[in-house]
């Protein structure tokens, strides 16, 4: 896998007949870097990530909560009725 201009992951293939690395000049290249303008891309895909995270945690709390109030509520109904 490689990263494109914006910063994703895709699949690199290799292509038939590769040059071997020792005969390669540009094999010691640094190979992962992020020019400039694709940084904020990155931030905001990771922003995002955050988000949905926090949105699917407070909303199990919130779930939890609702639940844990009707169960309360149901064992003083059975508490009065006995």
């Amino acid at each position: 896998w490689r990263y494109d201009f914006l910063g994703r992951i895709i699949w690199y293939t290799f292509r038939e007949w590769p040059i071997p690395w020792h005969l390669n000049p540009r094999h010691k290249r640094k190979r992962f870097y992020y020019l400039s303008n694709v940084k904020p891309f990155i931030r905001l895909r990771y922003e995002k990530l955050l988000r949905t995270q926090y949105k699917e945690a407070a909303a199990k709390r919130r779930r939890e909560k609702y639940l844990q109030k009707k169960t309360l509520a149901a064992e003083s109904q059975e508490l009065t009725q006995s």
